[in-house]
């Protein structure tokens, strides 16, 4: 079967032509998502320091209940 399957070069030409050409980033831009990111890191970190250090349930060792004098 002749044209029955795409070469890549063809398949890369016709991407090339439906995708849009990437435009620059806009640095200020960049920059408020990368302090927005950094300061979700720090909280996200503060939490997981607090989370260690604050005490946990506490479990009794002893069983209690009906017919247990613990």
């Amino acid at each position: 079967m002749r044209g029955a399957t795409l070469e890549p070069a063809t398949a890369a030409r016709t991407t090339a032509a439906v995708s849009p050409a990437p435009h620059p980033a806009d640095a200020a831009h960049v920059r408020n998502e990368l302090e927005d990111l950094e300061a979700a890191t720090e909280r996200a970190r503060r939490d997981s320091a607090r989370d260690r250090t604050a005490p946990g349930p506490q479990v009794s060792l002893t069983p209690e209940g009906p017919g247990n004098d613990g």
